[in-house]
């Protein structure tokens, strides 16, 4: 697509690198040949177009008009033909003075110098071009750019759009390699300007839309022209305006760290206004610029609205209203209860047909004549909004039973309404005419949804939707409420604050925002994909996995991203999420509704991995119990592996080191409520019978080395919390219908059939840090043979299906700290760790594999495709040559840090630490 100055000019500011090779590729004919004319020299002209766009580069962010790109692109290379002149051209006024003589013997010293110092130059080039080969390609580019014009790390961190710390390890590791010779190439390379094949094959790697987020999206805003604007956290704003496909950062200089609460954003008139903390700043160019208006209200934000000039926000201790556009402000808490004020109880404001209201904890309020009116809705019930929608005919209310109200405990309200069988939770509809609502209630969604489910609700047009928050279930509506279809699996992330926001852009566009980013749906609500193409993210695991056995090409790429797991059938154009079959909790009472349903706790994926063209992932629930599901195509979703009835749980042993003790960390937020209680859950065993000697003793419960950690840090109820739980994220793997799982620290083995999990004896020894608990044990297995990478270095092999283990680590050509990972391709195993790669076909004589030069390449991630092994670390991706058992280069710089790595004939797929998912298109 080709685009105006102006339009390549922002996305070059906007961090674009493709954008500005369209730039280069637009005028440098011209300035190469303005520069020709004027010098008189081909290749010297070269050299000044080199130098212009180098400059082009540095200086963009200094043109005020973009529509004079051309105009101020002509002064510079003017500039530089100019300077050029200067500093080859002798002065004709020196030489008017001197004889032929002089003249003559003045140019030949200067040939004579000029030789020699050309002659210097080559002879470091050779010595300077042979010690850079030492390098790869990625320190090669790094010391090259640090040297040209003493280019900080920084902006050789955003001029590669690699991370800070990655260019600094680069830079360090080629200091290393090269010590006393550094200096010879810092003198070589400084004068020399960025060759521009540097940095082209970085252009290569394709951006995909990132599957998840680093962090959260807290506010999503539609201004009048439809542009949406988005906050991540409380650093990043992004914009997307009306028909782009990618979300462009904002300017958030003026953000301070110590943000409180919410960042709303507002638009009026065409201009936007931001509150972060207590101050209002305005922008009249897209966020390019922020001027601060004035302070606002101290507390902590939560709403802006403005309508007619009168701008509304909330904040955790009221409403506050000013009509001279930001710069005063009055209280409007007349006539609220003031347990709103004192608990932070004002959930959501909204304006409808010019009236504002607001949705509490203790019910919906109207403001009237500047002062609030409670609304009575058809129930007895004391209840909370969860949410407001508004369209031109109607006002949407979402409500549930407050559990705070009454002369029972909220646990005993909460137990009496799941036991009870009462309805707990209400859609309603009015028009606000006569002050009647309509109970439009889907009654399908009360047996899918929580008892207290936390409800977002948009509206547009006569469309209406209903997600549950803590669900990924969206109910929708074309008849604004009369007539409910549902959606089973939403695509929207079944976890926990998965929606925290959302906006409808009509009646067909839809956006959510959370942890998992933001979602669009464009079809009314029925499907969802995630929409995040430019955030920062985070992929744990990769895997590709051919889900239609009669097609040559169609694969699914899954991801796990933040303990949730997506999936892509668009090589990573899209994303959508898989959802878990849960258990579900029945409660069989003598009311209404004989089975009142009860969802538990979202369980977090810890990992997934490809077994036979089946897709397994370990899931851990309740923060206690593991579980293994595997994945079904038809229904997009996981489900519990069939006949696999044990599990391995940590609440006893939870229960054991910490007792009745509660602490932040382990505090369970009810739904829909808002309020932290403790409803506890008993172990099979009483606490007292739970001796230290009946842990100790139990090899059903974890290394010994654990246990006894555990035992002598009690006190330490954050680092056990961190040991319990770490325990739990360990690696498996599965062959036929063997199970092969890290638990506790501890390697444990499951065959169909079995009614427990058995104890293989394979356990970690070394202390347990912070520093190496996430490490796991790595586990590899293909017919009877097994092997295991632990911790403290040691590889551990079997060749009969774990009855029998050998410690073969002396076997390996070299020690090693700790394994990356371990695969097979046909009967040969690889083996990737801290020193190199190792491999062996008997398990017996095990090779180093070596780089062209013999030295050993670290490989992070390793992959095979068609029994062809590559591997890849934060440098480049490497095919290894199983004939001379070397790596070869066959993929250029990775423009980030890599956690896992995917081949797929001659595609590659990366996830990246910050960068969700990469792809490079690679020709053989």
């Amino acid at each position: 697509m080709k685009y105006d100055d102006s339009t390549l000019i922002q996305l070059i500011l906007n961090g674009e690198q493709n954008a500005f090779t369209s730039l280069v590729e637009k005028y440098q004919k011209q300035v190469h040949a303005f520069a020709w004319r004027k010098l008189g020299d081909f290749h010297l002209a070269e050299e000044i177009t080199q130098d212009t766009f180098l400059q082009v580069y540095q200086k963009l962010y200094t043109l005020r008009d973009p529509n004079r790109f051309a105009a101020w692109l002509h002064a510079i290379v003017k500039n530089c033909c100019n300077a050029c002149f200067r500093k080859t051209q002798m002065s004709t006024e020196s030489l008017d003075a001197l004889s032929d003589v002089e003249v003559e013997r003045i140019f030949y010293n200067r040939y004579l110098e000029e030789q020699r110092e050309k002659n210097a130059i080559e002879k470091r080039h050779e010595v300077v071009n042979h010690l850079l080969n030492k390098l790869n390609g990625n320190e090669k580019t790094v010391m090259t750019l640090h040297y040209l014009g003493d280019m900080p790390c920084e902006e050789i961190s955003e001029f590669l759009n690699v991370p800070l710390n990655t260019i600094k390890s680069r830079l360090h590791r080629a200091r290393k390699r090269l010590k006393e010779e550094e200096f010879m190439v810092r003198e070589t390379l400084g004068g020399f300007e960025l060759p521009y094949n540097l940095t082209e094959n970085i252009m290569q790697w394709i951006q995909m839309n990132e599957p998840g987020v680093a962090a959260s999206v807290g506010t999503l805003t539609k201004t009048s022209d439809g542009t949406l604007y988005a906050v991540m956290g409380y650093e990043n704003i992004y914009k997307l305006p009306v028909g782009e496909n990618e979300w462009q950062p904002v300017n958030t200089e003026f953000l301070r760290k110590d943000t409180k609460g919410d960042i709303p954003i507002a638009e009026h008139n065409g201009t936007l206004y931001i509150i972060p903390s207590d101050e209002l700043f305005a922008s009249t160019d897209e966020g390019k610029t922020w001027d601060s208006i004035g302070s606002c209200p101290e507390g902590h934000v939560k709403e802006l609205l403005i309508a007619h000039d009168t701008f509304y926000l909330s904040l955790n201790n009221g409403i506050f209203q000013s009509e001279n556009g930001g710069n005063s402000w009055t209280n409007l808490n007349d006539g609220l209860d003031q347990r709103l004020i004192e608990n932070s109880g004002i959930r959501q404001m909204c304006l409808y047909q010019d009236t504002l209201f607001i949705g509490t904890y203790l019910g919906i309020y109207r403001l009237k004549n500047a002062t609030w009116e409670h609304l009575h809705l058809p129930m007895d019930n004391t209840v909370v909004v969860s949410s407001l929608a508004v369209t031109e005919e109607h006002i949407y209310a979402a409500v549930s039973v407050n559990i705070l109200e009454g002369d029972k405990t909220p646990a005993e309200n909460f137990i009496q309404l799941r036991d009870g069988g009462k309805d707990s939770w209400w859609i309603f509809r009015s028009n606000n005419i006569d002050d009647s609502w309509t109970d439009i209630t889907p009654m399908d969604a009360r047996d899918s949804m929580n008892i207290l489910p936390s409800i977002t609700l948009l509206a547009a047009d006569k469309t209406l939707l209903l997600i549950g928050k803590d669900d990924g279930v969206i109910f929708h509506s074309t008849d604004s409420g009369l007539s409910w279809q549902s959606t089973e699996s939403s695509s929207i992330t079944p976890m926990r604050f998965s929606v925290n926001c959302a906006v409808a852009l009509d009646k067909d566009t839809f956006f959510t925002g959370g942890t998992s980013g933001i979602h669009r749906s464009m079809d009314g609500g029925k499907t969802w994909h995630r929409f995040n193409t430019r955030f920062e993210c985070r992929v744990d695991n990769l895997v590709c996995i051919k889900t239609n056995p009669d097609s040559e090409s169609l694969k699914t790429l899954f991801a796990t991203v933040a303990g949730s797991l997506v999936k892509s059938n668009d090589s990573g154009s899209s994303w959508t999420a898989v959802d878990i079959k849960l258990k579900r909790d029945t409660y069989d009472t003598s009311n209404k509704n004989p089975q009142k349903k009860y969802k538990e706790q979202t369980p977090n994926i810890v990992q997934i991995s490809e077994v036979n063209g089946i897709l397994y992932a370990k899931v851990i629930q309740g923060d206690s119990e593991t579980a293994f599901c595997r994945y079904v195509p038809e229904e997009n979703c996981l489900i519990p592996v069939e006949n696999m009835m044990p599990s391995l749980n940590s609440r006893q042993l939870t229960w054991y080191v910490f007792g009745n003790v509660t602490f932040p960390f382990k505090s369970k937020r009810l739904p829909g409520q808002g309020l932290l209680i403790t409803i506890t859950s008993h172990p099979k065993e009483e606490p007292e019978t739970l001796l230290s000697q009946v842990i100790n003793e139990n090899p059903q419960f974890g290394a010994e080395c654990f246990l006894k950690q555990l035992e002598q840090i009690q006190g330490d109820h954050q680092l056990a919390y961190e040991l319990i739980l770490e325990g739990l994220y360990g690696n498996f793997a599965i062959n036929m219908e063997t199970y092969y799982m890290e638990y506790n620290y501890k390697l444990f083995q499951w065959k169909l059939g079995d009614t427990e999990w058995s104890d293989t004896g394979i356990q970690e020894t070394c202390e347990l840090t912070r520093d190496n608990i996430s490490r796991g044990i790595k586990i590899a297995t293909l017919g009877d043979v097994v092997y295991v990478g632990k911790r403290d270095g040691h590889l551990i092999q079997s060749l009969d299906s774990g009855v029998n283990w050998s410690d073969i680590t002396s076997d390996l050509p070299q020690p090693i700290r700790h394994f990356n990972q371990i695969i097979f391709a046909d009967s040969t195993v690889y083996i990737s760790t801290d020193t190199g790669v190792f491999c062996s076909n008997d398990g017996n004589v095990w090779y180093g594999i070596k780089d062209p030069a013999g030295e050993s390449v670290i490989i992070k991630s390793l992959a095979t495709d068609d029994d062809v092994v590559y591997g890849a670390n934060d440098d480049c991706i490497y095919k290894l040559d199983r004939d001379t058992n070397t790596w070869e280069q066959v993929v250029p710089e990775i423009p980030d840090s890599i956690t896992s790595l995917i081949a797929d004939r001659d595609t590659f797929y990366v996830g990246t630490e910050h960068r969700g998912v990469l792809c490079f298109k690679h020709a053989e």
